[in-house]
């Protein structure tokens, strides 16, 4: 009985084969986790903190927080549009538009969930409480 060297290197060979795919999906799994999870914390910051409320300081860190993840995690264009606002707030300026970055991040949220694209700028609903 002989040894069949061709099985063997076959065998090794799609063993790594199949391990480099493994942890190639892993990666990418990982990393639409991590895109995932920075779109919609950025999007529910925006809707919830900064749209909803007068901006005191702690409001103030998450938000330049979340303009730095921008940077970080975001497409190009994202980015970009992160670092506008950064300039209108560092000027100064009291109100600034989120419309555009609020845009992107809610297409590349749907494009990562593989939802179809809305037109259009994202309502708000503004609700104040009222005493009688």
């Amino acid at each position: 009985m002989t040894f069949n060297w061709w099985a063997l290197v076959s065998l090794v060979l799609g063993a790594v084969i199949v391990h480099f795919l493994a942890v190639f999906r892993e990666q990418k799994a990982k990393k639409r986790e991590i895109t995932i999870g920075y779109l919609v914390d950025s999007i529910r910051f925006f809707a919830c903190e900064v749209i909803q409320k007068e901006i005191d300081e702690k409001t103030t860190i998450k938000l330049e927080n979340t303009l730095t993840d921008i940077q970080i995690f975001g497409s190009r264009e994202q980015a970009e549009l992160a670092m506008v606002i950064m300039d209108e707030i560092s000027r100064g300026e009291k109100k600034t538009s989120l419309d555009k970055l609020m845009n992107d991040l809610r297409s590349s949220l749907r494009k990562e969930l593989s939802l179809e694209k809305i037109p259009g700028n994202i309502k708000w609903l503004r609700h104040s409480s009222r005493s009688k």
